[in-house]
């Protein structure tokens, strides 16, 4: 990010504003930023970004979703904030194993979803907590390890 300060020091009010909305995205979402890897697959969607310092970043929608980790936890944003219903196709039942619970940053209580072969549907909240990409928060049911495995780990 270039955010260039002015001959005498001081940050242009457009630049302010532009941290400012950063920071409030963050405090929601940062959860799903700090401390995360990459997950396996990087993420899915319709649309194509071009790479390169030049270039315009494309408009993103509800079907553009990024992913990353951290434990056993799944994050993944949701790039446009339009749609009622979110559909992830990386972790459809044929796919991913059970899914225990989907919450979203910034958001109390759990989100209703359903998880079939095509995708997992996920339902969300009327009310977004923010004005850009959101984060669903996605538990997944671990298998216990059998007992006569147990003595392995």
């Amino acid at each position: 990010m270039n955010v260039p300060p002015r001959a005498d020091g001081t940050l242009d009010d457009k630049a302010i504003a532009l941290l400012k909305d950063i920071g409030k995205w963050l405090k929601i979402n940062g959860e799903g930023i700090y401390d995360t890897r990459p997950y396996s697959i990087f993420g899915e969607g319709p649309t194509k970004v071009s790479g390169g310092y030049f270039t315009r970043m494309a408009t993103l929608t509800e079907q553009d979703l990024r992913f990353t980790t951290k434990g056993d936890t799944v994050y993944a944003f949701v790039c446009g904030t339009t749609a009622e219903k979110v559909s992830v196709k990386t972790f459809s039942a044929k796919i991913f194993h059970r899914i225990k619970s989907i919450s979203l940053l910034g958001v109390e209580g759990d989100l209703q979803f359903e998880q079939k072969d095509d995708a997992l549907h996920v339902s969300l909240p009327p009310a977004l907590p923010c004005d850009y990409a959101v984060c669903l928060k996605i538990i997944p049911v671990l298998n216990p390890v059998p007992e006569s495995l147990a003595k392995y780990n």
